[in-house]
């Protein structure tokens, strides 16, 4: 009996090789799909996302196939974290607000199924029986039935009303002392027998004839008797080894009455009136032992009271047969009740479908899926909408356990929005991550689109022992107007330089001071001479913090035989020889 799920599906394992199995409702992200196996103890084993199963569309694939008789439980949990936030001002877009209503209808849904599997609940057959369905667990703590319609319990049969269970039980052990009394009825029979065998041996005083009537196996005078099995007139002999035989069926009865317990109470009387006729049967056999023509007319006596306890072992054995003929009858019928289930019923734009069988597949047709509406159809292409979802499966804020590069590599090809600080050297506290992995090994790298306005960042690591993404900073990407803006702030910078910063005395003169420089925002510093210094002292147009590195770069002649040099550098002057130009570059802060 199947029940109508709307975020459930349950399969019975039956093809121990089989990875792959489907399911028929929607989720908001793939690790909101949820699957567990339970056993044949009822206890259940969950399995972890992206570990032991991977989710494709709506399509389940395990990475290992699980035993046969086992049942497959996939489910949806969807996350009660908000997946939207809004704040104030926000622009209400239509997709924002349906993803937060599809949330708030999956929680729904999700709920409904728990208190469904969970639970005691009603369910309906095909024929639109409704009936109460414990999920095929334990029920406890009920109290004991006092209308005529209420359901029994296991203390109840055993007990009230002198116990059902141990009045069954004892009727079970006396079939069992009957048959045993049975039997010994049998042997008594048989060693009447033999008694009256000897009789007729050492009766010397009979006539062959008497000795005939017996011991002979076969008929003495060769008369008809139509209550005899065979037509004939038999001897004592005869009719004892007949007695034995059914004496024999008696106790072969008892036996099979044993095993009914239903009839067990029909049995034990039968097998009492198969015992009393053996006795009787053993009466007459002791007193054809002195009269064998008496013992004739009590051996068919014997024989009448023989088919009688043959007419009821095959009555007790015809109704021990009927008790379980029934008892499988019944057994099938509660075994195929429990198999059967009603038919799946598509939903239409009005009405909602039921739970049931699946529509059988025809040939061809392995590629498709069922649709809600029970039809098999080809599975829908990828669209811009089941891009966004694929790439935005994961939920806001999501960071995995594990943040080494594999870690983060097996997250696939996809993008996390983060409205917290979550990520170590994050950016900014806004902004979409996208996960690109190279590999589901050590190779990988992450672009940061910051908002509102998309600055761009990136970093990425690899296999070696400073590999390791997570630890390292992200690298803005400049864009053209960020140059744009640094050259524009650089030449403004020389044009200032030259003109602002200039120093008059910037002629060719020794010991001149002057010259032009430009401070940075970083700390750099650079000065440098308008002309060549010949020879002497040059005194920075501005101080450094410290000393600079110095870059003579000029002309010098054979006349003053002098290579360009300098010395008794500071950080405010430097003595140079020599015709040259002069730069220092440095630092000021």
């Amino acid at each position: 009996m199947a029940t109508a799920y709307k975020s459930r599906v349950e399969y019975t394992v039956t093809d121990g090789a089989r990875v792959t199995y489907p399911f028929p409702f929607s989720y908001l992200r793939k690790q909101f799909i949820k699957v567990s196996i339970r056993h044949a103890n009822a206890t259940e084993t969950p399995l972890t996302y992206n570990v032991d199963y991977n989710i494709n569309d709506l399509s389940l694939t395990l990475k290992k196939p699980i035993s046969a008789g086992e049942i497959l439980i996939i489910y949806r949990e969807t996350s009660t974290d908000k997946i939207v936030t809004w704040n104030d001002g926000s622009i209400l877009l239509a997709r924002d607000m349906n993803l937060e209503d599809a949330q708030l209808l999956h929680l729904q849904e999700e709920q409904q199924d728990y208190i469904k599997a969970h639970s005691i609940n009603t369910s309906v057959t095909a024929t639109n029986e409704v009936f109460w369905d414990a999920n095929k667990q334990r029920v406890s703590n009920v109290l004991d039935p006092k209308d005529a319609q209420d359901v029994v319990t296991k203390h109840y049969m055993e007990n009230v009303q002198g116990g059902f269970v141990l009045a069954n039980t004892n009727l079970v052990d006396e079939a069992t002392r009957q048959a045993s009394a049975a039997k010994a009825s049998q042997e008594k029979a048989h060693t009447s027998e033999n008694n009256a065998l000897s009789s007729a041996q050492t009766a010397g005083g009979f006539s062959e004839l008497s000795q005939k009537w017996a011991e002979s196996t076969l008929s003495p005078d060769g008369r008809v008797d139509q209550q005899s099995p065979d037509g004939q007139t038999r001897s004592s002999r005869s009719w004892a080894l007949y007695g034995k035989e059914k004496a024999q069926g008696a106790l072969d009865s008892a036996y099979n009455a044993k095993n009914s317990e239903e009839n067990a109470k029909s049995s034990e009387t039968k097998a009492g009136i198969s015992e009393t006729n053996a006795k009787a049967s053993e009466t007459r056999a002791r007193t054809s032992e002195s009269n064998a023509a008496s013992s004739e007319r009590n051996a068919k006596s014997s024989e009448t009271n023989a088919k009688a306890s043959e007419i009821n072992a095959r009555n007790s054995a015809n109704a021990s047969q009927a008790s379980a003929e029934a008892s499988a009858s019944s057994a099938r019928q509660a075994a195929e009740s429990a198999g059967v289930f009603q038919d799946f019923k598509g939903a239409t734009s009005s009405s909602d479908g039921m739970g049931g069988k699946v529509p059988k597949p025809k040939a061809g047709q392995n590629g498709k899926y069922l649709k809600g509406d029970g039809t098999w159809s080809d599975v829908p292409a990828l669209t811009p909408s089941t891009m966004w979802s694929a790439m935005h499966s994961y939920g806001v804020n999501y960071v995995p356990s594990d943040v080494s590069n594999q870690g983060w590599n097996r997250l696939g090809f996809c993008s996390l929005y983060y409205t917290q600080n979550k990520l170590k050297n994050q950016p900014s506290q806004y902004g979409q991550l996208l996960n690109i992995p190279a590999d589901d090994g050590a190779e990988s790298m992450q672009l940061w689109i910051g908002q509102s306005n998309g600055p761009l960042w990136y970093r990425g690591g690899n296999g070696a022992s400073d590999g390791r993404m997570n630890d390292k900073s992200f690298t803005e990407v400049a864009t053209k107007g960020d140059v744009n803006d640094a050259r524009n702030r650089a030449n403004n910078a020389q044009n200032s330089a030259n003109s602002a910063n200039s120093n008059a005395n910037s002629r060719e003169k020794v010991n001149s001071q002057g010259g032009n420089w430009i401070r940075y925002e970083s700390g750099l510093q650079l000065c440098w001479t308008a002309n060549s210094i010949k020879q002497g002292s040059w005194t920075y147009p501005i101080a450094f913090a410290s000393v600079p590195a110095i870059i003579l770069g000029g002309e010098w002649t054979q006349t003053t035989k002098a290579n360009p040099s300098f010395k008794d550098r500071t950080n405010t002057s430097v003595f140079v020889t020599g015709l040259t130009n002069v730069t220092a570059i440095g630092r000021w802060k």
